[in-house]
């Protein structure tokens, strides 16, 4: 006769399916990577809808310039000298530092403003697009149900497994016992003599 060491706990309880499909629906991967590819087909709908729409752009520039150098040969500094009309102002003259120092007092400055005005008449660049975001859209909310579905079959399935191997132990135990009834009941009557 086998004695076994330990003794299986067997739980007899079922399988309980609530938490066992909130589990895949958190960490499987296909489902993680079809939720990001959603998002970024949300976001996409979002700028080609935005491209198909008028677009004002206002633009700006600042500008200030470092004026200086060395004055030609015959020119002098303001005030000019007499018999001379013309002069050069002193800030002016100079090297590099000058042209900074210019370039940094915001004296020479130059701005410009401008406005641009875009009108989409029958873009239908950004109608194509929007409408090839909404199909992918159409077609990742496809497979994200079929990938639902087969996970959900998956842990069906996997329940069901489980359940029938719990009655095939309870039927292998209830075989062993039967046997043993059988077997007790052969041992007695080979005792008495009634059986080979």
């Amino acid at each position: 006769q086998l004695v076994p060491t330990d003794t299986p706990v067997l739980n007899m309880d079922p399988a309980n399916l609530e938490p066992a499909l909130d589990e895949p629906h958190r960490n499987r991967p296909e489902l993680t990577r079809l939720n990001f590819q959603r998002e970024i087909n949300t976001l996409d709908l979002q700028y080609f809808r935005n491209q198909a729409k008028p677009q004002i752009d206002i633009t700006g520039a600042l500008a200030s310039s470092g004026l200086s150098g060395t004055p030609p040969s015959g020119l002098g500094a303001c005030p000019p000298p007499a018999g001379q009309t013309a002069c050069v102002p002193a800030q002016f003259s100079g090297g590099y530092g000058q042209d900074l120092t210019n370039m940094f007092k915001f004296k020479y400055r130059e701005i410009n403003v401008g406005v641009a005005i875009s009108l989409p008449l029958r873009n239908r660049t950004a109608k194509a697009n929007v409408a090839a975001a909404e199909i992918q859209k159409e077609q990742l909310d496809a497979t994200y149900r079929s990938q639902d579905q087969s996970i959900e079959m998956d842990v069906r399935n996997a329940a069901q497994a489980v359940d029938t191997a719990q009655k095939r132990v309870v039927a292998a135990r209830l075989a062993r016992e039967s046997a043993e009834q059988q077997l007790a009941g052969e041992q007695k009557l080979f005792d008495v003599g009634r059986s080979t």
